[in-house]
């Protein structure tokens, strides 16, 4: 499956171009939530919604809308 390089080119505007190009650090701002191994997994808020981007072993992009979710855990100490 080819990825359409507008795509492509907006996550790399995201990951890349905010982190380190900026006057301010916009990434940052922006991140809700990193993948906890590899930091391929990305989720965005952006006006309002949530991004998904997960980043393939090819360094294509899967994006899609994401709903938060919550889990209520029960722990003793």
């Amino acid at each position: 499956m080819k990825t359409d390089p507008k795509l492509e080119t907006a996550i790399w505007v995201m990951t890349e171009v905010m982190n380190w190009s900026m006057d301010k650090d916009y990434f940052t701002g922006m991140v809700v939530q990193r993948g906890e191994e590899d930091n391929s997994t990305f989720v965005f808020l952006l006006g309002g919604r949530y991004i998904k981007s997960i980043m393939n072993k090819d360094y294509t992009h899967a994006v899609s809308f994401a709903v938060p979710k919550t889990r209520t855990v029960i722990y003793f100490e």
